[in-house]
């Protein structure tokens, strides 16, 4: 069994004030302002979703990277994509509930919206934590391909 990181209890410290917070915010949202929070949130869980989908790809494509394969010798390419796959699955979460939220009974939408906003909160903060270590391995990716470039060797 897998040790858990510090990211994610950093992740369960961060996101349950917030996610605390949004049923107590929605309490006094009107039907309609409901209806519109589940488009934002369908519309910015999609949009996030294919961002990170993007950032895999991108992982995918610098594979043969001396960097990224040390990376995956040492076992951090293998965090660094699951949580890129968590945060997927998470704005996955959001974006489905939402799109229910918008096609369900007047008494359900409060809850849709509810669960949908509590998973967003969680997915923002698994996006931050996730997004800077994405953001060194490329600033590290992109200083590795300059020294490569300027010496003349290509890999």
């Amino acid at each position: 069994m897998r040790k858990l990181s510090h990211s994610f209890w950093t992740l369960l410290i961060l996101s349950v004030p917030g996610a605390c917070a949004v049923p107590y915010i929605l309490a006094c949202a009107q039907k309609a302002s409901l209806e519109i929070l589940a488009v934002v949130l369908a519309t910015v869980g999609a949009t996030l979703l294919g961002f990170v989908l993007t950032a895999v790809t991108i992982l995918a494509a610098a594979a043969s990277t001396r960097l990224i394969t040390n990376m995956f010798k040492t076992g951090h390419a293998q965090i660094l994509l699951d949580e890129l796959f968590g945060a997927v699955g998470v704005f996955l979460v959001v974006t489905t509930l939402a799109v229910v939220g918008l096609i369900s009974p007047e008494s359900w939408a409060n809850a849709w919206a509810t669960v949908s906003a509590m998973y967003f909160v969680v997915g923002v903060i698994v996006l931050v934590i996730t997004g800077r270590k994405f953001y060194v391995t490329m600033i590290v990716l992109s200083e590795e391909h300059a020294a490569n470039h300027a010496s003349g060797v290509f890999r």
